[in-house]
C-alpha cells in the first residue's frame, strides 16, 4: 500500500490595509529652530524674523513659542570675529522683557536691540539658569 501525500498550499488574500493618517500635534510647527533646555523641561522653537542694522546697533525681531514650560527666555549676541557678549537694550515693544516667564502654549513676537557693531553675528537664546539652549546667524 503506498501512502499518498498531498500537499495544498493556500493561498489567502492580502488583508486589506486602510491608511491612516496621524494627525500633527498642535504644539508642533514647521518654523524655527527648537530648543530644549538640559533637563527636558522647558521646549520651544524661535526664530529671527527679521533683522535690520541700525546706527545703534542690530534690531532683531525675534519669534519665540512654548511647548513645555514655564520658560524665561534670556538672548545674548556676538560679532562673529569677536568675544565679547551683547546684551539686549530693553525694547518697548518686546513682549518677553528679562524675568518674564512665558507658559506652555505661549506664542510671542518682539524686536530686540543689541548695541554692537555691524558684522556677521550670533543670537544665543538661553534659560534663566544661563544655559545656551540654541544660537542662530545674523548677516552683516
Amino acid at each position: 500500500m503506498a501512502l499518498v501525500v498531498v500537499l495544498f498550499a493556500v493561498t489567502r488574500p492580502p488583508a486589506s490595509v486602510t491608511p491612516t493618517s496621524h494627525p500633527t500635534s498642535s504644539a508642533s510647527a514647521s518654523w524655527g529652530l527648537p530648543f530644549t533646555s538640559p533637563d527636558g523641561t522647558e521646549t520651544g522653537q524661535w526664530q529671527v524674523v527679521s533683522d535690520q542694522w541700525e546706527a545703534d546697533g542690530l534690531h532683531a525681531t525675534i519669534r519665540i513659542a512654548v511647548q513645555r514650560g514655564p520658560f524665561q527666555p534670556a538672548f545674548v549676541a556676538f560679532v562673529n570675529n569677536s568675544a565679547d557678549i551683547i546684551q539686549p537694550l530693553p525694547s518697548a515693544d518686546f513682549p518677553l522683557g528679562f524675568g518674564q516667564s512665558m507658559s506652555s502654549g505661549d506664542d510671542r513676537t518682539g524686536t530686540l536691540i543689541f548695541p554692537m557693531q555691524q558684522g556677521s553675528a550670533t543670537i544665543i537664546l538661553g534659560d534663566s539658569w544661563g544655559s545656551q539652549l540654541s544660537a542662530l546667524p545674523v548677516s552683516g
